[in-house]
């Protein structure tokens, strides 16, 4: 049984507020603003606001289609 695993292939099950803000390129203030309002969710632990990928990937999903 191989105990080590390579750190490299470990996907990241949440991303710090500073994360989601860069890979979603929005501001801290629009992801507070979102949190508040209830359309995106977070997991706190002590000062760190860490949100799950998939809830991050479902806040994505859910914004509004532009009609162009």
């Amino acid at each position: 049984m191989r105990v080590h695993q390579d750190i490299d292939h470990i996907e990241p099950k949440a991303l710090t507020l500073i994360e989601f803000c860069a890979t979603y390129c929005i501001g801290q203030t629009t992801a507070y603003a979102e949190l508040k309002a209830g359309r995106l969710r977070a997991k706190k632990i002590g000062s760190k606001t860490l949100i799950p990928v998939a809830e991050a990937e479902r806040w994505f999903d859910n914004l509004p289609e532009i009609d162009c």
